[in-house]
Parts: structure tokens; sequence; C-alpha cells
């Protein structure tokens, strides 16, 4: 007995000391009862075990944790479950072993009769056994409830069962401080003009402070008190400031509500304050919040010598309008600053910098307007002039085809003269002038349009004159004249693309493994950006490529596209994905794909918009997979390639060891599908639904890429290869382009493409884009230089005359930014640009005698990311 008393002491010792130590926990020995007993503990993935804890632990979201436990007694195995269950998926079974118990020192048998013993006991049932472990679970971000359930069976067949518990809390990580905004309405003004300085900053509840380069403090106000002025800059006066960003400015002379009940509430906080600098002022917002996160931008006002400037000055809202008889005009004008002192003569007299005024005009009359403050004088006219067709005419109208073409490019201007009673007045008798930037024209007598070729940006309208003498002036309509300018970034060029107002663009010929891009802003090429292939795969690999690369051959860069959702920027390369999330900066690779020698077509094989794969017999490098397109559809990458259509969901981050691009072929964890071994060119969404360019003809996925139907019919064949596609949401219209020309098929209907306009002397086309500022508007990257069609791809008009060259057309992309407009071109010549200011083409309806013509509008880096560990897709592709 008591050496039995001494074991236990001894055995309990072990236990406690073994826990404190960090080791699992121990499940607690059985009572007298035969009822189990289950301990479960966790603790965070990295820190001390000793400081695991029972019940609840909290951590914050992307930890984990590590669960320890126990039970004993048990019979049968014991379960570890978890809610959500998604966290464990299918439960992990422990199996129960059986305790050892010790010898007694006195136990006087002999090796063969314990060995005996313990034959014996071999096929019979687990009897005070019991179950211990432990599992880590990384990265959380939910909450998470772990449950271990063990049972134990008596000698009665009694069943008894234990569970243990612990909760994981997951505090989620706080809302990243970002500036937004922080901009000035004007950064050019005269002295004492007000700008009104803007921000956004999230989350909303963040304090904001402005203060100007003197420390004088903008926002918020120090005191309601009138700030007094300092040097440099000009505050508003509280009341006035309190009033900027809320829905309705304070008037001070309406008495307060007697109701306090009926208050408004308070209006938001203001996003805009005002300021009047008096000198070039910089102005630097702070923002923090609670947690002690800080962000800071700055904005620098100009101030300008003082210039006096009429902003506008028009007659019925035109510069030159004519009456058809005696009547009123509505004279309306603006100045700047507004402390100008204007006068208008005659009849006006003084008025204040802004206004409007209705005169009575019963000859033709010159109106001046003289403004000046201080010394400076300046001065505007604008003439109203009573037609002498009375009886006969009212008004002109113009309109063009196109407001945005290229030098050379034509056009249509389409005119109508209404009489008084709105009908149109024969054209028969009335002789008409052009007028435009580069001259005046007179155009052939009873004609109502007239094809030009304009030369140069600006205001296009025509004069018509009567038999009985006098001129009706039509509206005005504005035309953008384009020319190409070649960015002086040299070599040749592959892949375009647009991120926000900037073109990146990617080399087509790169050597050595080293791959060139370039950003350019508007049409000026401003920097360029290498990139390392070479030491991406040795990082991979662990072993020097440079020689083998280095005797490839050319790396190009094949497709650009950009992930609307997140601004990442993707590159379809030589083998490889390539990503920016820097607008360019710098590069990263999100997978390499390289090919073992026994893939059929490894060394030599038809790849992108008709060019040869030759790989490199012999050579550790045997071939790269050349990525064709690439596209992001709701957060799955998805890349054209030579070897048909992969994709994959890890699109935050290179693809790990623990993942597989799915359609590729001959790769065990990948799933092949009907594109597999055929080469995609180019790919494009809507709808739901992925389009592909293939060299069977187009395909179409409505499962994100995961199989695929053939989607040709009509004037495309499946034999025929298609190198671009291009959608055109507003007009629902799918574009196609190859070898064979151009096609077009309705969006959300059948594969029934109809061929379109002859692209005469292009050759193969490579590239297409659609023009968001015109509808009906096409560009056509080709063989033979770059097209344009204004009517849906019905014709097309060679518009690379001045490129100087008629290089071949690899990338083309259309972009919008503001009232700019610009248009990107890849060539083997160089990188073209051309930007424009977006017009919109008008027809506007005739003036009456008291409505003149509308007139038309113009619209308004961190380093690179270290290259990670190959993924099991390219581990299954890689060379041996």
């Amino acid at each position: 007995m008591k050496n039995k008393i001494i074991f236990v002491v001894l055995f309990s010792a072990v236990t406690f000391a073994a826990c404190s130590d960090g080791m699992l926990p121990k499940a607690p020995e059985p009572s007298a009862s035969t009822s189990p007993a289950c301990l479960m503990q966790a603790y965070k993935i990295g820190a001390d075990p000793t400081t695991a804890v029972t019940g609840e632990i909290t951590i914050s979201s992307g930890e984990g944790v590590v669960l320890t436990y126990s039970a004993s007694p048990v019979s049968a195995a014991a379960e570890l479950t978890s809610e959500p269950a998604s966290v464990v998926g299918q439960p992990i079974v422990i199996q129960p072993v059986e305790k050892k118990k010790e010898e007694k020192k006195d136990d006087k048998k002999g090796g063969a009769a314990k060995a005996a013993a313990a034959d014996d006991k071999k096929d019979k049932k687990i009897e005070n056994g019991e179950v211990k472990g432990s599992n880590e679970f990384r990265a959380l971000t939910e909450n998470v409830s772990f449950t271990l359930t063990a049972k134990n069976e008596d000698k009665g067949k009694k069943v008894s069962e234990c569970k243990g518990h612990v909760n994981v809390v997951v505090s989620p990580e706080p809302a990243a401080l970002t500036i937004n905004k922080f901009t000035a309405s004007a950064t050019d003004v005269n002295a004492g003009e007000k700008v009104s300085l803007c921000w956004d900053v999230s989350p909303a509840d963040a304090s904001v402070l402005i203060v100007d380069d003197q420390e004088n403090q903008v926002f918020p106000l120090a005191s309601a008190a009138p700030a007094a002025p300092v040097e440099g800059s000009t505050l508003q006066s509280p009341k006035t400031l309190m009033a900027t960003g809320s829905a309705k400015p304070v008037d001070e002379e309406e008495p307060a509500e007697e109701d306090a009940a009926e208050e408004e509430a308070p209006a938001a906080a203001p996003t805009c304050v005002d300021v009047t600098p008096a000198a070039t002022t910089t102005y630097t917002l702070t923002a923090s919040t609670a947690d002690e996160q800080s962000a800071v931008s700055t904005v620098t006002v100009n101030v300008k010598e003082l210039e006096v400037k009429v902003v506008s000055f028009l007659a019925n809202g035109m510069e030159a309008p004519v009456l058809d008889k005696a009547g009123e005009a509505r004279l309306t004008w603006e100045v700047t600053p507004e402390n100008a002192s204007v006068v208008i003569d005659p009849e006006v007299g003084t008025v204040k910098s802004k206004g409007e005024a209705t005169v009575k005009v019963e000859k033709t009359t010159t109106y001046t307007l003289t403004a000046n403050v201080g010394d400076v004088v300046t001065a505007k006219q604008v003439t109203v002039t009573v037609s002498q067709i009375a009886g006969v005419a009212t008004a002109t109208t113009l309109s063009a085809s196109a407001t945005d073409v290229f030098a050379g490019e034509e056009l249509t201007l389409n005119w109508s003269v209404k009489a008084p009673d709105g009908g149109t007045v024969p054209a028969e008798g009335l002789k008409v002038v052009i007028d435009a930037p580069d001259g005046r024209t007179e155009v052939a007598a009873g004609t109502t349009s007239a094809t030009i070729a304009p030369s140069a940006s600006g205001s296009y309208a025509v004069e018509v004159s009567g038999v009985a003498g006098g001129v009706v002036r039509s509206n005005q309509v504005n035309i953008a004249v384009r020319s190409w300018k070649n960015s002086d970034v040299g070599g040749k060029w592959r892949a375009v693309g647009i991120s926000g107002n900037l073109a990146v663009v990617g080399a087509a010929s790169n050597r050595g493994g080293n791959i060139q891009f370039a950003r350019l802003s508007g049409d000026t090429a401003f920097e360029k950006v290498s990139y390392s292939f070479s030491d991406a795969i040795n990082s991979l690999y662990f072993k020097d490529f440079s020689t083998p690369l280095a005797s490839y051959g050319d790396l190009p860069i094949n497709a650009i596209s950009v992930d609307s959702s997140s601004g990442r920027i993707y590159a379809a390369a030589t083998g490889a994905v390539l990503y920016s999330d820097n607008s360019g900066k710098s590069w990263s690779a999100m997978d390499v794909f390289t090919m073992r020698a026994n893939i059929k077509g490894v060394y030599e094989r038809q790849s992108c918009k008709g060019g040869v794969q030759a790989g490199t017999k012999g050579s550790v490098l045997a071939n790269f997979v050349q990525v064709c397109d690439v596209l992001v559809d709701q957060g799955r990458v998805i890349i054209a390639t030579d070897l048909g259509v992969h994709y994959t969901d890890e699109a935050g981050e290179f693809v790990s060891g623990k993942s597989c691009w799915q359609g590729v072929p001959k790769v065990k964890c990948s799933k092949e599908n009907e594109l597999s071994w055929i080469p995609v060119h180019s790919l494009t969404s809507f709808g739901g639904r992925i389009y592909a360019g293939t060299a069977t003809g187009v395909w179409v996925s409505d499962n994100r890429g995961e199989s695929w139907s053939d989607f040709s019919g009509g004037d495309v064949s499946s034999s025929q290869a298609v190198y671009a596609l291009a959608v055109d949401s507003e007009n629902k219209k799918l574009y196609s382009a190859g070898p064979g020309g151009t096609f077009a098929a309705e969006l959300g209907g059948g594969a029934d493409w109809k061929k379109l306009g002859e692209v005469t002397d292009g050759g193969a086309i490579y590239s297409l884009a659609v023009d968001p500022a015109s509808s009906g508007t096409v560009y056509a990257g080709a063989e033979a230089g770059i097209f344009v069609s204004r009517d849906f791809g019905g014709s097309w008009k060679n518009v690379s005359e001045s490129m100087g060259s008629t290089p071949a057309i690899y990338g083309l992309a259309v972009g919008k930014s503001g009232a700019s407009v610009g248009v990107y071109a890849a060539t083997s010549g160089g990188m073209f640009s051309s930007v424009a200011t977006a017009v919109k083409p008008l027809v506007t309806t005739a003036a009456t005698p008291t409505e003149a013509p509308p007139q038309p509008a113009t619209e308004p880096a961190p380093a690179p990311a270290p290259a990670p560990a190959a993924s099991e897709t390219m581990k299954a592709l890689l060379f041996k």
C-alpha cells in the first residue's frame, strides 16, 4: 500500500512539471467514476506555451493559435471540431492509447511471463485509455469555437461523454488612415482671389488640422472670433467658415428659433474651407486617429502678379449672335478678380464683376466691356448683328460628323438655314463660307454640307449670306485635330495599358533577362523601368540562369492589364505573370512558367498573335510558356497562353506551393479544359461572360474560365485565328480582329459575327480599342499602321501620317482622364501617343428671335517584393 501511494505522488509531480514546461495538458486522473474528463488550452503561435489558457483567448486578425488537448479515461477515438466547421474541415480523429502502468519493484515475473501477459492484452478493448495532442490553426480572421469530444464505456457498457471547449476571439484590424484627397480649387490665382481647400480623409472620424506655411491654423478655427489677417494668407470669417460644407449657409439676420426642440441638427463637419492668400502659400493637412495613426498632405497655391481677366462676355450665349430683326439680347459676363471695376457701353453702365443684363438692339451694335483694378485695364467686345434678311432666315444650325480627328482624316460639316416659320430655307441662292481656325473657305452655292480635312484644332462655324444682303452665322462646333508624338523612349514596344492618367508600356525586345517598361504621363515619356527576370528565376530556383537567359532571345511583354478594383497592374510576359502595385514604378513576379523537354511542342510551336515560340534544345531552359494576355475577374487572375487558358484565385500574392494554376495541361494538380494546348491570344469580359480570341476562333466561358464553349459563327469560323477582342459596352457590341479582318457581334446574343469594312492594305490586325469619349469610334492596330473607324467599323482610315513612317502597331489603349482623351500605340518604331481635349459632337437647334442657339460645350513607390517560393504548377512544369 505504501508503494502505491508513493507511485501516485511521483506521477502527479511529473505531470505538473510537464505542463509547466509547456508540454501538452495532462488529462485529469480518473476518479472512481468512469466518466472521462476533457481538457483544452490555447496559446498564440510563437508565444511561450506556458501562456496557454483555457476557456477563451483573444488574438488579432491574421494571427494563429496552438490548441493542446487531452482526455481520459476513454475507450474510443475522440474528435476535434470547430464552429465554423471550415476552420478544422473534417473532424480530426484522435485515437486513444492505453496508459502505461509502473511495474512493481518486487515483481518477480520473468521476461517470458511478461511477454505472454502482453500478448494476452493485444486484442483486448482499450480500457482506461487516454487521448492527447496539439494542432496549429494559422491566419484566423473570424471568431472560432473549438470542441474536443471524448467517450468512455465502462464494464457495464455504460457510455459517458465529456467535451472540452476553447473560444478564439479575433479582434479586427483598425481601419487604416488615408488622406484620399487634399486639393485646391485653383493653384494659380490673383492676390485676394478666393480658393477652396477640399479634402477627403478616411476613416470619417479622423481629426483634421490645416495650417499655412506660417503655422497659422486654417481649420478648424481656433476661436469663434475673426482671425487677424497674417502676411501671406487671409482667412474667411468664422461664420463663413462654419457655413462651408453645410447644406445651407447661416443667415446672420434670421432670428433664432424659439422652440429648441425644432432646431435643425448641426451641420456635418465641413470638407472644404475657403482661403484668400495674399502671397504664394503652402497649406499642410495633418490627419490623426485615436489609435495614434497620422498622415500629412500638402497643397500649394501660387499667387500671380495682378491680372485682370474677362473670363467671358457673350450675347445670347454667343460671341457673335445674329438677330433676324430688331429686338432684345441678353448680355452675360464674368471678370476676375471679383473686386475689379467693370463698365459696359453703350447703355448698360457700371456693373458687378459677374452678371447679366437685357439690352434693346435696334441695329447692329458692338458692346464693349472694360475692366480695371488700379492701373491694370483690359477690355473685350461682342457684336450683336441685326440681319438684313428679315423674313427670309432666322438662324443657321451646324453639326459635324466627328469632333475628334487625326491630321489628314476627313469629316463632314452639315448645316441648315431656318425660316421664321420654322421651315428650312432652300439652299439655292445662298452663299456659304466656312470660318475655320486656319482660315475662311467659300463652298459651292446651293450646298448644305462639305467634306473637309481640318488641320487645326478650334471652333468651326459657317456664315450664310442671303440674296438681299446680310449674314446669318451658325453656332460653333469645337473640333480637336490630333497628331502623333513619338515619346522618345526608343526601341520596339509591344504592350500598353492605362492606369489613371498614366500609360504603362512593355518592350517587345528584351535581351539577357532584363525586361523594360516605360511610364508616360499625357504624351511625355518621363521614366523607364527595368525588371530583372533572371534575378527572379535565380531567387526562385537557387541557381544562376544568367547565361542561358542571355542566349535565349527576346522576352517580350505581350499585354498589360489593370485591375480596376485594386489598381494593380498586370503584365503578360514570356514565361511569367508580373505585377505592380505602384503604377508601374517597380515589378514583381506572380508566377513563372517553364517547360520540361518531354512536353509536346516544347521546342517550336505557334504562339501569341502569329508568332513562333522557339526553345533551346539541350539547354537547361528548354522553353517558356508564352503568356499572351491577362484579365482579372472578381479577384480571379485569368491568363491567355500559347498552351490554353489558365486561372488562379490567388490574385493577391505569388501563387504559393499550396495552390495550383487550373487549366494547365499535363499537370496532376490542374484540371484541363476545352482550350488546353490551343494558343489563346486575347481575353475580354462583359456581363459575367469571358471571351477568348484563339487560334480556333472565339470561345466563351460562363464560369470565369473553368470551362469553354465555341463562340464562332456567321463570318467567323472555328478555324480562324482571332488576335484581338474589344467591348463597346455603350452600344452592346463585341469586336474581334486578326489576319482575316475585323468583325462584330451583338453582346448578349449568339455568335452571329458580321464582317466589317475592309482595313485596306493594313495586313493582320494585332489590337483593338474602343474610344470611351466618342460613340462608334474604334481603333485597330495593324501590321501597316493604325486605323480608325467613326461608324462602328463600317469604314476605316489610316491615321499613321504624323508618325513619320508606317510601323506595325502591336498594342493599343484609349483612356479618358478629365477633359483629355489619350490614344497610345506600342509599335515596332517606338511608343506613340496622342492626347487632346475631349469634345462632344453637337447638333444645335436653330435660334428663335427670343432664344439664341446654344453653343457647343467642351467637357470639362515601394521596393519590389522578394521572390517567393515556386508554385505547384511551376514545380510540375519545371525543368530537371
